[in-house]
């Protein structure tokens, strides 16, 4: 019986086997341009990495789990990726990035097999809800400001930023309650000086409102714009109301202009995304250093551990997309954004095939968090737009980040399992029923 659960999802182990061997010749390539002889102890440190997607790989076919066999094996290829930058930008930061990835991986399994059932979410929204409000307001009293944001928890050595399980409550309350309320709104008046009735606002005015006091509050530009953004997606697939995004994106624009003009420093991140050669060795060095190093890159980059990236202030968080493109170049760049496109449309995919409402948009809010996240810190490490402190899912160093994304997978996870669960057995159900005289 085992023999048999261990040869399902063929798929996601051949792609796995073939990615332990880009990992392990990725990070002995960074020892060997810092080092120039080879050491047996980079292999030690592949090996809790290797170890726990392997056993994570073995659960999923030993409990014959059919969620999808590509969302593992992108996350594994986004995770080795972040690894093997982390131990090129900051090796002493390597083993840490790796402790974090091995409590991802354990809670991405532990969760998906033994946690919550992600259909009981939607009986406790306004727990979630509440959740979600006592931790901000406990950040904003107790948590500790670094580089001018008041964002983290500090427990010894290790600094959690709670905002990103935030999100994650945030999206899950907010399928509930589009759920819940979608029909109210789909049968509001399609004229537009009715739809500007307050009673049909009142969701778009709570989603701008939080997302301008996070702004205003906790000085935090890239959650803001992040939050409002995956709302607007589910919100629009939840509707179908094109006027009320509409409407909702002026109310932010709108709100925003405002407060980059009333609060220096939200100002002073626009300034330096306009026009950072004002203030070269001030505001705009990251930004600066940034462009030369993806212009560096070239097509092919300089090669990895060839490269200068360390130039870049913080370059192993907010900028480890230009490192990827300067010694990797724009095939290398182009290599891990495509690897995010395919990770954002498989969980697309996995909405579309739910057979539950909440999960439709449950899956579809994830995605577009993922989504979202990646758009603004790609589009600000290449000055599309302006830069924010957020991380690039799966590859920044940081271990919050790690254990949220890791979670969004599990109740990917859970969803894609349920539905191919369901599907398979209705297709059993029509060949019986087709079967009998």
């Amino acid at each position: 019986m085992a023999g048999k659960r261990l040869a399902i999802r063929k798929t996601e182990r051949i792609l796995l086997i073939f990615l332990f061997f880009i990992y392990l010749a990725g990070m002995v390539i960074v020892h060997y341009s810092r080092h120039e002889r080879f050491d047996s102890a980079v292999l030690l440190m592949c090996l809790p990495l290797v170890l726990s997607m392997a056993a994570v790989h073995i659960v999923l076919s030993l409990t014959g789990s059919r969620a999808d066999e590509l969302v593992f094996p992108l996350v594994c290829f986004l995770c080795m990726t972040g690894h093997i930058e982390i131990y090129r930008l900051e090796p002493s930061m390597a083993l840490k990035q790796a402790i974090f990835l091995v409590i991802g991986f354990l809670l991405f399994i532990g969760w998906y097999t033994k946690g919550l059932d992600y259909r009981a979410w939607e009986d406790y929204k306004y727990l979630v809800l509440l959740a979600g409000i006592a931790i901000q307001l406990a950040v904003m009293v107790l948590g500790i400001e670094i580089n001018g944001a008041k964002l983290w928890f500090t427990f010894g050595d290790f600094n959690f930023q709670p905002v990103e399980v935030v999100k994650i409550l945030a999206v899950i309350f907010l399928a509930s309650y589009l759920k819940q309320k979608k029909e109210f709104i789909i049968s509001a008046p399609r004229r537009w000086f009715d739809m500007l009735s307050f009673k049909y606002l009142v969701p778009l005015l709570l989603i701008w409102g939080c997302c301008e006091l996070i702004l205003v509050v906790q000085k935090d530009l890239g959650m803001a714009l992040l939050l409002f953004g995956t709302f607007m997606c589910i919100f629009y697939v939840a509707t179908q109301r094109t006027g009320m995004i509409f409407i909702g994106f002026l109310l932010f624009f709108a709100g925003s202009w405002v407060v980059m003009h009333r609060f220096p420093h939200v100002h002073v991140r626009f300034s330096a995304w306009l026009d950072p050669w004002q203030d070269p060795a001030g505001s705009g060095y990251q930004t600066i250093q940034a462009l030369f190093a993806l212009a560096s890159g070239g097509f092919t980059g300089t090669g990895l551990g060839m490269g200068t990236p360390g130039l870049i202030p913080a370059v192993h968080t907010d900028y480890v997309f230009a490192a990827i493109g300067e010694e990797l170049g724009f095939l290398g760049a182009l290599a891990v954004i495509v690897a995010y496109l395919l990770l954002v449309e498989r969980i697309f995919r996995i909405s579309m095939a739910a057979f539950d409402e909440f999960g439709i948009l449950l899956c579809t809010g994830l995605g577009s968090l993922l989504a979202c996240q990646i758009l603004i810190i790609v589009g600000g490490s290449t000055k599309f737009i302006p830069m924010t402190g957020i991380t690039l899912p799966f590859i920044s160093y940081g271990g919050s980040s790690v254990l949220a994304n890791f979670f969004l997978i599990a109740l990917v996870f859970q969803v894609s399992h349920l539905a191919s669960k369901k599907r398979r057995r209705m297709m059993l159900s029509e060949e019986g029923q087709g079967g009998t005289p």
